[in-house]
């Protein structure tokens, strides 16, 4: 699957909700204060996938959210 299909695939679920935040990702929110609503607003927007990593069959998205409504602001999910 090329990048590009893989990231239209993960929108896909995460619009869906068909999704797991796994514990690093919450130790994350919990010490640099986002939240979950921010990663699937970073995710579901302007989003690209930055590394694959095919062994783990993961990859990691860089993508944007609004700070408080007013700072776009970059996350790594």
């Amino acid at each position: 699957m090329d990048v590009n299909a893989l990231l239209d695939r993960i929108k896909e679920l995460v619009g869906d909700r068909r999704y797991r935040v796994k514990v690093h990702a919450v130790r994350h929110m919990i010490e640099e204060g986002f939240s979950e609503k921010n990663m699937v607003n970073a995710i579901l927007g302007n989003s690209k996938i930055i590394e694959l990593y095919d062994e783990d069959k993961r990859c990691l998205i860089l993508g944007q959210f609004l700070w408080n409504g007013l700072v776009r602001s970059w996350l790594h999910i």
